[in-house]
């Protein structure tokens, strides 16, 4: 029997879970039969025949017409069970034939057991941990071969805790105790949550899910932040399957808080934006700063011509930037000030050093014992004074761009670095200082970190095809059953508002209908403003009335409200009652440009020109020069025949800016002043702006029935064509 290919094995798996989903378990245990056998996985089918049959019996009972109180827990426990047991044949078939880290380190290990097993490991590290701290604090000469041996100690475990599929009970008061530890590091603890997160994440546990559990209730921050955005993860890739857990779903129902959860959920969602700020980084702030140095060092060569003892300040470097390039400035540090990932091209050419070869130190707290950054820090007796570990706190670095900073100083000169370091401790201030290290306790900072370094993980790294890519889903927690509860309508406001602002709206408008579905209401009016807007956007406009006329009567003061009414009324050619909302607008700004031109537009539309003139001649008075009070004026004069006025108008915007539709309504005014050679001029101008004259007709065309109607002759239309 020939190996199943990757796809193969991926759709049978993924009809294997959909009829799951659906409790078809009957179907779904035969898929799983087909699927050991087709794998050559007889070593299941025990497994698999216990099923069976306890489903066949449960079956039984209820032919009988057998009263069983846990039959709907019975049968629940029996799909989880059977997805159980598929996830494992999928990940076991895939270990044969993937060339991932995650298969090829299983595959190495099914043939190669690790020499040691858990326990001695976990005790051995507690060990090294020891060794290391003594071994730095002290200057020992053997500090080296003691970090050599702490990190592949420690990378051995999160192997062995990542790429396992199943936790025993023993595995997991192992995994609990290492947690409790106090002779483990706190970046060696934090490291081990993260192996867990991503093991859960391969392969559902629930043995695993309430290590995360435990980890999320610490009071040390570092380590409950990694466990709680675990837990999001986890429940966002498996969020099918956690019902089926009754314990697990009653303990992770205690566990959320609305406010870290709603910190976390947005988090997830900036980092989202990662790619659009980078491109803005790449193609607009770099080249704006090139551009800019590389004038000021030309102008610095035409001033050495000159006199050299002049002291005068250049005013042109005020305006070095464009306000635009200011602006782009001002926006990407409000970003970072809210937790936008703005260093992910900053530190590029850093992740290519061996340090990043490693998996497991994409996700490792920044520690300055680290064999690969430890020179920088191990003359300090407390590296928490040295001016790099203070100048890493100060900003919003995460992890894995920490390392790559430290790696930049690295190969910077040593006297330039002693010169940097020795100019930063002096202008240091202790105020600044402390209100920093605050923040940096602070749980949404500690979290917000933490997901960039994911970020990375799952995007740049060289082990990004590792792991199912969360940053490349729709992330919408608030509708997964777990964690749709704990959010109340303040934070999910807050998460759709966030979504409205990055321009997000199709999924801004989800929270939003949820919020009026529920009757979330206590800002309800903007809550309707804000769904109309985003079914606006997306031209539904039908949809869109109904928002808006809910908050215009809510709220019928609101001039945005009914101005949008307008529009959509516009845009749906249901000119009378567009007219009746811009009316409203115009007994509120009686001398608003746009509305009086909108309101001359709909009435023309309406085709009451007497009207749509009045105020288009109203904005030429408040606006002598108003271009489109011209047009307006213009097309409504040749469409009742005021052919002079219609030509004095259209001539003002041919000296102007004209465009393609004022040279063909030029024309059609001079043809219907029977001045043919002008009409020809025109005409000839407007093909001349279509690019074609097919493209021209097409134009021509919608106007035909108006010059009928106006006594040009239909038999003469085909003749002016070809004069042109």
């Amino acid at each position: 029997m020939e190996r199943m290919t990757k796809d193969v094995i991926n759709e049978q798996y993924q009809l294997i879970t959909r009829l799951l989903e659906a409790k078809r378990l009957n179907e779904a245990l035969a898929q799983i039969e087909g699927y050991l056998y087709s794998g050559r996985l007889e070593t299941k089918l025990p497994e698999l025949h216990a099923l069976k049959t306890s489903y066949q019996y449960m079956l039984q009972y209820m032919r009988q017409g057998s009263k069983d109180p846990e039959r709907y827990n019975f049968h629940r426990q029996l799909i989880a069970k059977a997805y159980e047991l598929a996830e494992h044949i999928h990940i076991e078939l895939l270990d044969e034939i993937e060339p991932t880290f995650f298969h090829h380190t299983r595959m190495h290990w099914r043939t190669n057991p690790f020499p040691w097993g858990w326990r001695r490991m976990v005790h051995e590290l507690e060990h090294l941990s020891g060794e290391l701290e003594e071994a730095f604090l002290g200057k020992d000469e053997n500090l080296n071969a003691i970090q050599k041996k702490h990190e592949a100690c420690l990378s051995a475990i999160v192997m062995l805790i990542w790429c396992n599929d199943r936790w025993s009970a023993d595995d997991e008061q192992e995994a609990l105790d290492m947690l409790a530890s106090e002779s483990f590091r706190k970046p060696d603890t934090c490291l081990l949550i993260s192996a867990v997160t991503l093991s859960a994440i391969e392969c559902f546990d629930e043995r695993k899910v309430n290590f995360l559990i435990e980890a999320s209730n610490y009071r040390e921050q570092e380590l409950a932040q990694r466990g709680y955005v675990g837990l999001v993860l986890v429940i966002q890739r498996h969020a099918t399957r956690i019902h089926l857990y009754s314990a697990l779903e009653a303990r992770l129902s205690m566990t959320f808080d609305a406010k870290i959860l709603t910190d976390i959920y947005i988090q997830l969602l900036y980092s989202q934006e990662s790619k659009k700020i980078e491109r803005m980084m790449n193609e607009e702030i770099m080249p704006e700063m090139i551009k800019t140095a590389q004038s000021l060092r030309n102008q610095e060569r035409n001033w050495e011509k000159e006199d050299l003892e002049e002291n005068d300040v250049n005013p042109d470097w005020e305006l070095a930037f464009s306000p635009e390039f200011n602006d782009k400035i001002r926006e990407l540090g409000e970003m970072h000030q809210s937790g936008a990932d703005i260093y992910l091209s900053a530190f590029s050419q850093m992740r290519r050093h061996p340090f990043f070869g490693k998996a497991e130190n994409w996700l490792y707290m920044f520690d300055p014992m680290h064999s690969s950054i430890s020179g920088l820090f191990k003359d300090d007796s407390d590296y928490h004074k040295n001016p790099v570990y203070i100048l890493l706190s100060l900003g919003k670095f995460c992890n894995s761009d920490k390392y790559s900073f430290c790696f930049s100083l690295q190969m910077a000169p040593t006297n330039a670095l002693s010169a940097l370091m020795s100019r930063f401790s002096s202008e240091m201030d202790d105020d600044d200082l402390n209100f920093y290290q605050k923040r940096n306790l602070q749980s949404s900072v500690i979290s917000n970190r933490y997901i960039h370094d994911l970020y990375r993980f799952f995007t740049v790294s060289t082990f990004k095809s590792e792991s199912f890519n969360f940053f490349e889903e729709r992330i919408a927690l608030h509708r997964l059953p777990i964690l749709k509860d704990v959010f109340d309508e303040e934070e999910l406001i807050n998460v759709a508002n966030f979504l409205f602002q990055k321009e997000r709206t199709d999924e801004a408008l989800d929270i939003y209908r949820l919020l009026i579905d529920n009757q979330w209401l206590s800002h309800h009016a903007e809550i309707f403003q804000k769904a109309g807007y985003c079914l606006q956007k997306e031209k539904k406009y039908d949809q869109a009335l109904e928002m808006y006329r809910y908050a215009d009567a809510v709220y019928p003061e609101n001039i945005w409200t009914v101005r949008h009414i307008a529009t959509c009324y516009r845009l749906t050619k249901q000119y009378l009652p567009a007219i009746d909302a811009y009316r409203r607008v115009e007994s509120v700004e009686p001398e608003n440009l746009n509305t009086l031109i909108q309101l001359g537009n709909c009435y023309t539309e309406a085709h009451q020109i007497t009207d749509a003139l009045k105020y288009f001649f109203k904005v030429e008075f408040l606006d002598e020069n108003n271009v489109r009070a011209w047009r307006g004026i213009a097309w409504c004069s040749l469409v009742v025949g005021k052919y002079q006025q219609a030509m004095k108008y259209y001539r003002k915007l041919l000296a102007d800016k004209p465009s393609t539709t004022d040279y063909l309504n030029a024309g059609h005014t001079a043809w219907l002043m029977k001045e043919i050679e002008e009409t020809i001029q025109y005409y000839d101008k407007a093909v001349e702006r279509c690019g074609s004259k097919d493209a021209f007709l097409q134009l021509f065309d919608k106007d035909r029935d108006i010059l009928i109607k106006q006594g040009i002759a239909e038999e003469d239309i085909p003749l002016m064509m070809d004069l042109i």
